[in-house]
């Protein structure tokens, strides 16, 4: 044990203090479940309310449940019309949470339950797309270029920036950062979605 841990260890286990933890501890995964929760509800909320004030030609979408694992809100535009066998866009701009990650990212949307497209060469297209290209890429053919939004739950630290003060503040950079690739990629947008076969 280093000093700071013999301090916590000493700490704790005086008896009042040590009950304390115990009862701290027990509700700490049901606060953050909450703020994760009430995060993801208005950011949602606040993409819808730009995106109709802003871009009439849009249309935000929610797949699965994003308050727990592997959900999506997407971005597509109105007359994208196609879907893929899952009845997800064929194309948008989004934002998920990965369950075993935590994260938040944000990128461009593929859908790959589809035969309308080649998507290596619709893949491949995204990753030179210049505004994006030095974003991150991996072996994913869902988001062939993505970036990590500004909160990385696997640190504990980042729960701060979704407290209900400072909320907001986080929201409506994540928003900008989204109505930014509309404004930035609404051309290329069409360009990939003429791309199908």
């Amino acid at each position: 044990m280093n000093n700071y841990e013999k301090e916590i260890y000493q700490y704790f286990t005086e008896e009042s203090h040590f009950r304390k933890m115990i009862a701290i501890s027990q509700h700490a995964l049901v606060v953050k479940r909450q703020l994760m929760s009430e995060f993801w509800e208005s950011l949602l909320k606040e993409l819808e309310n730009r995106v109709s004030e802003n871009y009439k030609e849009w249309e935000v979408s929610t797949y699965g449940d994003f308050t727990i694992s592997w959900g999506k809100i997407l971005i597509h535009k109105l007359h994208h019309k196609d879907r893929g066998e899952d009845n997800l866009p064929l194309l948008a701009i989004g934002i998920q949470r990965i369950m075993d990650r935590q994260y938040p990212f944000y990128g461009i949307f593929l859908n790959n339950k589809t035969k309308k497209y080649n998507v290596e060469d619709v893949i491949s297209y995204i990753r030179n797309i210049e505004v994006i290209k030095d974003w991150s890429q991996d072996n994913d053919k869902w988001w062939p270029r993505w970036k990590m939004a500004e909160c990385d739950f696997r640190n504990e630290d980042d729960y701060v920036k979704i407290l209900p003060e400072k909320r907001e503040v986080t929201i409506n950079s994540i928003c900008n950062s989204l109505v930014n690739l509309i404004e930035l990629l609404s051309d290329e947008m069409d360009n990939i979605y003429t791309r199908k076969k």
